[in-house]
């Protein structure tokens, strides 16, 4: 703790360096701070308002902002958005988010996040918005339940990015470049042109970033870790009258990905546990595996949209349609045991890859090598439709309302190939006999149709009531091959409303008072991983879910003080939640190959749990003087699940999962069950109850059109632990303190910028699986020469992550005309 403080109070004490020793500043001219977010306009209630009008809680980070904190990684928003947690799974490409204690599982969830995404008002899967972040007009971050007013249902929140559209009046373009020390390099920038001045113009956006990703790498094999990303935007804006405009838009991504699973020796949490060689420690950024991830993500997106204004009213469509492919390859010998206990080549001549073959050109992927693989590809397609009318004036002059109707597609079909090595036996010189493939084929749809309609009440001029429905038909199927035998699929429908209502009062134009309550819904989860011929009741409990259904309250103020120079905000919410969906660690099962014949196999399973979450809210901003502003930001969320019920390894029945239980035999398992089932208290989420911001930013004028600057940002997050069954996964305090300084012309027109990122080289484990990395294998027993049961081969490594390393860099930027 006392290294904590010490690092909070360096970040403090830099943010405001120099502060106090200025006996005067500067008159000149100077761009908005980090904090003018406060008075950014937002579309949360699909009508411009100033973000200090809307009952709810919203973070908005504008492209501004963006560029002055060197943003270039989607995930790097949530450094500027306490209590928002961006992720990436370890297959590479499903992505994530939590708001308010509310974890989305990306393996388990399917298409219906807790946080849904938008990309100009389009919903849109969140890896898409993770490939590549440039142009963007704005972020929006919008906490509690959605749905009555935006897309898709979704229980804690969403997030909204919005492209910059044409000038439909004046040329222009920028650049903006960043090189670090990491050899990474990022160069994105747009070129607007006006076809018809005032009717027609377009809008052309590129993008291009390189570098070594997490920088992992491995002790087996010399590669460096690496990611490339490119894509380019093309944009349309067409207002032929002043009461018809069309916006449309083509983006296309292509990103690769080669990277190492970070792992640690468990010798370094349990002193108990043999040391392995070599000794691997966490801030090592190390892997052990001789092959790596090589992961191929391409895109198309396209979006467009049309307002009709008329008699005070305005039809809007928006329309959007998108085409993932993605394929990926991993090394499943996760320890690396085979390549350094067996022989490789004995079956590589003869090796029958019926998925893995066509990625193996992934980055030159050594698959033929000898290393056991598993291997996806997908093509995944979206299609989606809103139609809208709202008024524009006031009806009666004390109504306003929105009423429309909306259409989404979703189409996910995969296909994954896992291998398993046969070993000959001993004597016989140990080596891989053959790789035996598994190839599992899943077709998954689903359509969603709505209704919805939200009206506003003006009660005089200081009062609103708003209130919104929103009724939903959804109907998903989705199939499943294992080895070419067809499993049971799933045919579901399900018809459900949700509400939303609030109350705004505000007693001056700068205080303002609101209290909501809200609903959402959600379709269960499913787990797709157990193929057991013979599933029990309370095994197929852990696979499909019961939809999930949620209700939340919420009460807040808005204030500005002092001209506005001060805005304070602070909201408190508790939401209840049935059916929600958390995937557990891996626990042994009594599997059936078939009809009769049993193994122990293990799986993570999924449970429908009961959560309660309780929280707070606070942002602040102060524009001290002209040229320097501070702004705090904090969120705490304590999400909680008591007494739900999960699948667990339970060998000796006392209703506590067993923390080693060593080699299982399928008569330890449940014979009727063929799982154990363990209550479970504790965190809904693995991330900490709450985290803080601090920006600031100070200018001072260095000649009568140059600005220097010296801005920072610190993160601050608490102790906290994640798995109350994982001993060794807890996370001391820490903070992240991001430094920037630079100089800037008066018209923005040039920027040139030096930042350090973890300026102090923070470095903690953010997570520690307790399972030991591993590969399940089988083998030729003589002297039938028949294949044994499955059996695992483990070594005393861990998988974890970590706080991004240390980055110096510079960035410059360079604009002219519209921008």
């Amino acid at each position: 703790m006392k290294g904590y403080r010490f690092a909070c109070l360096r970040g403090a004490s830099i943010l405001v360096m120099g502060i106090a020793a200025q006996p005067a500043l500067a008159q000149s001219s100077n761009a908005p701070g980090l904090n003018s977010d406060a008075e950014i306009i937002v579309t949360a209630r699909r009508k411009d308002e100033r973000l200090q009008d809307v009952p709810t809680s919203i973070r908005a980070v504008s492209a501004e902002t963006l560029e002055k904190l060197n943003i270039r990684d989607f995930k790097d928003i949530q450094s500027v958005v306490p209590g928002l947690q961006l992720t990436t799974s370890a297959n590479g490409y499903s992505t994530g988010a939590t708001v308010r204690g509310i974890k989305f599982d990306v393996e388990s969830g399917g298409t219906n996040p807790s946080v849904e995404f938008y990309l100009n008002d389009a919903p849109i899967t969140s890896n898409i918005l993770f490939g590549a972040l440039y142009d963007v007009g704005q972020v929006e971050v919008l906490r509690g339940p959605q749905g009555t007013l935006r897309g898709r249902a979704a229980p804690s929140g969403s997030i909204t990015v919005t492209t910059r559209k044409p000038d439909l009046q004046d040329y222009g373009a920028y650049v903006l470049g960043t090189v670090n020390d990491l050899s990474g390099y990022n160069v994105n920038g747009a070129v607007n042109l006006p076809i018809l001045k005032d009717i027609l113009a377009i809008r052309v956006a590129g993008y291009h970033d390189k570098g070594e990703l997490d920088r992992v790498y491995s002790i087996a094999n010399s590669a460096n870790p690496y990611s490339r990303t490119d894509s380019y935007r093309v944009s349309a804006r067409f207002e032929p009258t002043d009461f018809l405009s069309v916006n449309a838009s083509y983006q296309k991504i292509d990103r690769r990905l080669r990277s190492f699973d970070q792992v640690a020796s468990l010798s370094g949490f349990n002193s108990a546990i043999p040391a392995t060689n070599p000794v691997i420690r966490p801030e090592d950024r190390l892997g052990v595996t001789n092959g790596y991830k090589a992961v191929s993500q391409k895109s198309d997106q396209f979006n467009w949209s049309a307002d009709l204004r008329f008699s005070g009213q305005k039809l809007s469509y928006v329309g959007s349609h998108s085409v993932q492919h993605n394929r990926a390859i991993s090394p499943q010998d996760a320890a690396n045991v085979l390549t350094s206990n067996t022989p490789r080549t004995l079956a590589d001549a003869a090796r029958a890859e019926p998925v893995c073959v066509q990625n193996t050109a992934l980055f030159g992927y050594p698959g033929s090598a000898g290393e056991i693989e598993q291997c996806l590809h997908n093509r995944a397609t979206q299609d989606s439709h809103e139609l809208r009318l709202a008024s524009e004036e006031r009806v009666f002059g004390m109504f306003s309302y929105v009423v429309g109707g909306f259409i989404n597609h979703y189409f996910t079909p995969s296909n994954i190939t896992s291998e398993q090595a046969v070993l000959l036996p001993t004597f016989l010189g140990g080596g891989v006999a053959s790789y035996v493939p598994t190839p599992i084929i899943r077709s998954a749809s689903s359509t969603e149709k709505s209704l919805f309609g939200n009206v506003t009440a003006y009660l005089g001029e200081k009062t609103e009531l708003s209130g919104g429905l929103r009724y939903i038909h959804y109907h998903a199927v989705d199939g499943l091959s294992v080895n070419g035998a067809v499993k049971p699929g799933n045919d579901d429908t399900f018809n459900t409303t949700i509400f939303a209502a609030s109350l705004k009062h505000n007693f001056t134009d700068d205080i303002m008072t609101y209290a909501s309550v809200g609903s959402s819904w959600r379709p269960g989860q499913r787990a797709v991983g157990n193929f057991s011929a013979n599933q029990s009741a309370l095994e197929r409990s852990f696979i499909n879910l019961a939809p999930e259904k949620s209700t939340s309250y919420e009460v807040g103020v808005k204030t500005s003080f002092w001209n506005r120079r001060v805005h304070f905000n602070v909201s408190a919410f508790h939401q209840d939640f049935t059916n929600f969906g958390l995937r557990g660690p891996l626990v042994s099962y009594i599997n059936y190959t078939d009809a009769t014949t049993t193994q122990v196999a293990t799986f993570n399973f999924i449970a429908a749990l009961p959560v309660k979450v309780d929280g707070v809210e606070v942002e602040a901003s102060f524009d001290v003087t002209r040229n320097w502003n501070i702004g705090a930001n904090f969120s705490y969320a304590n999400g909680r699940i008591k007494n739900g019920r999960t699948a667990c390894t339970d060998l000796n029945g006392d209703g506590i999962p067993d923390a080693n239980p060593g080699t299982v035999q399928v008569s330890q398992l449940p014979a009727n069950d063929h799982v154990s089932a363990c209550n479970y208290n504790g965190p809904s989420t693995s991330a900490p109850k709450w985290n803080a911001t601090i920006q600031s930013e100070y200018s001072h004028g260095l000649t009568d059109n140059v600005n220097g600057y010296l801005r920072g940002l610190l993160n601050i997050y608490p102790d906290y632990s994640q798995d109350i069954s994982n001993p060794i996964d807890d996370v001391k305090a820490y903070s992240l303190f991001n430094l920037y300084a630079g100089i800037r012309t008066a018209d923005g027109a040039i920027d040139i910028s030096f930042f350090a990122k973890n300026l102090f080289n923070t470095y903690r484990a953010l997570s520690v699986n307790n399972s030991l990395q591993s590969i399940g294998i089988q083998r030729l027993q003589p002297p039938t020469f028949r294949t044994t049961a499955p059996e695992t081969l483990s070594a005393n490594y861990v998988a974890v992550s970590s706080t991004a390393p240390r980055e110096f860099g510079i960035s410059m930027r360079y604009a002219f005309g519209s921008r």
